[in-house]
């Protein structure tokens, strides 16, 4: 397989890491929203009890003011939340597996590729004037010995660019 294939997974299990990631924190955001929700039902019972003298169904209105759901559902929705939130740490934590993998792989073969006699290494000169060795991600012979070369500049505003490892 090229450099430039592995690369390409590499990138790709990259992006499935911050995908899982993101999903994560929206789900503790979800989780989040829902413990907030149950403390004010529970301060706008007791306050009800010491203080407002509601009856269930004043009750009941303002409460709807805020959400559709009542004290159980609210429940099932948290126990649900946290259950798709373990699932969710499980998926990240496959992906990440997997994009240490595919890290160990690449590193290995850039450096059996680098260390082969005549190659040339990170800090060697670019053949384009202007253009580092570093600035160009990836280049690769294809089968007509040309050269791929993927600018950094065209990838840096890609979503994978962005500090995954937090």
């Amino acid at each position: 397989m090229r450099l430039a294939t592995l690369y390409k997974g590499y990138q790709a299990k990259l992006a499935a890491h911050e995908t899982a990631r993101q999903c994560m924190l929206v789900t503790a955001w979800e989780i989040e929203e829902t413990e907030h929700f149950l403390e004010f039902l529970d301060t706008l019972h007791v306050d009800n009890e010491e203080r407002l003298g509601f009856t269930q169904e004043d009750l009941n209105i303002f409460r709807k003011l805020f959400s559709e759901r009542d004290r159980s559902d609210v429940n099932d929705d948290r126990d649900y939340l946290q259950a798709v939130y373990e699932d969710e740490m499980e998926i990240l934590r496959v992906v990440l597996l997997q994009a240490e993998q595919f890290s160990k792989i690449l590193g290995a073969r850039v450096k059996k590729d680098f260390l082969q006699p005549g190659a040339r290494g990170l800090g060697s000169p670019s053949p384009e004037p202007g253009v580092s060795v570093r600035d160009n991600l990836v280049s690769a012979d294809l089968e007509d010995n040309s050269q791929v070369l993927v600018n950094s500049a065209a990838q840096s505003a890609h979503p994978s660019h962005t500090p995954l490892f937090v």
